[in-house]
């Protein structure tokens, strides 16, 4: 029989302890959450003069106002130009549409000239011109418009509206209107001759067109029937 060992010592425990440990492992995990702590409000902070950045420097998109001057023809197509612009915008900003009567058109972006907006109405195609004045390529005081019929003149008495709208939001900024007129009438003077040939001279039309946008016809006459070549002339003279 061996004889029990002896107490230990008071203060000691009679188990095994696990060794110390280093001195620098000790403030380990507080020194991650400082780090922690630091870098989220470094975060927040950049955060924060990031977006006051942004309030303060990027622009806010203005919706501009567009005003038209009065509409002008020549050979039956209308010009008009821009006259004042509250924020100039480039034009691919922009788009045009058509209304013919009652009809609405398929709004169109801006083409710059020489190429042109096809804006369909119904079964009609239109041409809308653009020419940029300042060669900027923006949509400012002194750019023109042109509008005509597919290369051809307008329809006679017809209502036209043209838009101009926001791309951003699809609003209308800017417009304009007007009529075209009935077929041009053409007054003739009287009839002379001199060596068989046959002179008649113009006096006055309802609008300016074009010559090659008329056709003629001329039918024979008896003598006692010139009087009234005129009045027929007139009647058989339109725009093709």
């Amino acid at each position: 029989m061996q004889p029990t060992p002896p107490p230990p010592p008071v203060g000691q425990s009679r188990w095994p302890q696990p060794p110390p440990r280093p001195p620098g492992e000790k403030g380990f995990p507080i020194l991650i959450v400082v780090l922690v702590v630091v870098l989220v409000i470094g975060l927040l902070i950049a955060a924060f003069l990031l977006s006051a950045f942004l309030v303060f420097r990027t622009p806010v998109p203005v919706v501009p106002s567009v005003t038209l001057g009065g509409v002008g023809f020549s050979s039956r197509n209308a010009t008009f130009v821009v006259t004042s612009v509250s924020t100039t915008a480039p034009i691919g900003f922009f788009r045009v549409n058509l209304q013919v009567d009652s009809a609405i058109g398929t709004i169109q972006r801006i083409e710059l000239d020489p190429r042109y907006a096809t804006l369909p109405v119904q079964s009609q195609q239109y041409r809308v011109y653009f020419v940029d004045a300042g060669s900027n390529l923006t949509l400012s005081v002194g750019d023109r418009f042109v509008v005509n019929g597919n290369g051809t003149p307008l329809p006679a008495t017809t209502a036209f509206t043209f838009y101009i709208l926001w791309i951003l939001d699809g609003g209308v900024v800017g417009s304009t209107n007007w009529s075209t007129q009935a077929k041009t009438s053409v007054a003739f003077s009287s009839v002379t001759q001199s060596s068989g040939n046959a002179t008649i001279g113009v006096v006055g039309v309802s609008q300016a067109i074009e010559p090659s946008y008329y056709t003629v016809n001329l039918g024979s006459v008896l003598p006692q029937e010139q009087g009234s070549l005129c009045r027929r002339l007139v009647e058989r003279l339109s725009p093709s």
